[in-house]
Order: structure tokens, then sequence, then C-alpha cells
């Protein structure tokens, strides 16, 4: 069954990938692209890991931490995202850092951009993973894509691994409701937006299936 991810803000289906409509209120992402979304992996409850210290998993629980940000560079290096392993709260759980265009790391050094554009987006996407058990995939309010894979161990979600800062073919940076949104100049982020290179919904969808088989792997493997 096709499905079609919507925002919080219960936008119609009919609306486009990349209408300024569905971004019209700031920290809310809009309509994305359709795509058949499969579920991962989920480990029986007598499967899942007793953790000898007590509390809840981490992802470091399943894989090594070198391991994650070996992950994180493919993403980065193989595909020109910004890639990220969060836990569940969101919080970022590697050093990796490698941009995949100028302005993002202006929108995640400004203050509202960091809190009205990055971090909405996230908390919105691993809410809408924790819910469904599947990737999510959409574009923030700067108009680029984002994607996340949940990562779950029999029904408690431990984290995301995912991408962003590309631009959809025939998408262009929302440099509008960015300027709304953060303050930054409106000619700095034209001039910022530059370098974003823009990919396919195929490409998107590939990537999405690639790292969605690499964590059922690692989950399986885990369990055995």
């Amino acid at each position: 069954m096709q499905m079609r991810w919507l925002s919080f803000l219960n936008l119609s289906p009919a609306n486009t990938i990349g209408s300024r409509e569905n971004r019209v209120k700031r920290g809310r992402l809009h309509c994305a692209f359709s795509r058949c979304l499969t579920p991962l992996i989920v480990i029986s409850e007598t499967d899942m890991y007793c953790h000898k210290k007590g509390g809840p998993m981490k992802l470091t629980d399943i894989l090594p931490i070198e391991k994650w940000v070996e992950l994180e560079k493919e993403i980065s290096e193989r595909y020109g995202f910004n890639a990220a392993v969060f836990d569940k709260e969101g919080n970022k759980i590697t050093q990796y850092l490698k941009w995949a265009n100028s302005l993002c790391p202006v929108i995640k050094g400004d203050e509202k951009g960091r809190t009205f554009v990055c971090a909405v987006a996230n908390q919105n996407m691993i809410a809408q993973a924790k819910r469904t058990k599947k990737t999510v995939n959409g574009e923030c309010d700067a108009g680029l894509v984002k994607f996340l894979v949940p990562i779950f161990v029999g029904e408690e979600l431990l984290g995301v691994i995912g991408g962003c800062g590309r631009l959809l073919h025939g998408s262009e940076v929302d440099a509008f409701l960015l300027n709304k949104s953060t303050g930054i100049d409106l000619a700095k982020i034209e001039a910022l937006s530059g370098d974003v290179t823009d990919i396919s919904t195929d490409e998107v969808n590939s990537i999405i299936s690639y790292l969605e088989e690499k964590i059922e792997g690692i989950v399986s493997g885990f369990s055995k």
C-alpha cells in the first residue's frame, strides 16, 4: 500500500512536494514524497537483550560507537548527505561531522535555525518513527530532504540513523520561509544555497532501502 507521510499539520495528500503552503508554519515538516515503507525487523520479547548493568538499552549496546561512525561516514561520503545517528531523545551519539553544503552549518549555528528548523524536524520525525516503526522521510522548513530510519530492538526504539541537506529534483531552498523563521539575511541564504546538490526521489528511496537492510542486519546479528 502506498503511503504518503504528512506533517503534524494534517496536510492534504494532494499537496505537492515543493509547495510553500506546506511549510507555512515555522518548525513544521510538510508533505513528503510517496513511497511504500516496510517495517524493519522486530525481535521477539524472548530474544531481547538483558542489559547487564540495568536501565534502558543504548545504541552502543548493539554496535560499537566506531561502527556507527563508519555508517555516518558512508552516508556522507557515498551519498552526499549530512549524516547522523541519534538516540531516541534526538541526541547525536558521535562526534563525526561533515557538512553536505554551505547553508546547513549556518542554519545549525543560528539559535533560531537550530531550534525552529533542525530540532523540530528531528523531534517530529523521531516521534513519527517511534509510532509507526517505519522510516520517515520529508523536508525541513528550508526545503531540504531529511530521512530517518528507526532502530528497534523488540518494541524498544533505541534511536535513528539518517541524512539531510540535499534537494529533490525540481525543488529549491525555501529562502523566504527560512528568512522568516530564523532572521538570517535573505541574500545570505540565497548565496549559501549555491552548492546544495539535488537528488531524485528514486535515489533517496534506494538509499533508505540500503540503510534499512543495514539496520536489519545489525539488529539480527545482535539477537543471535
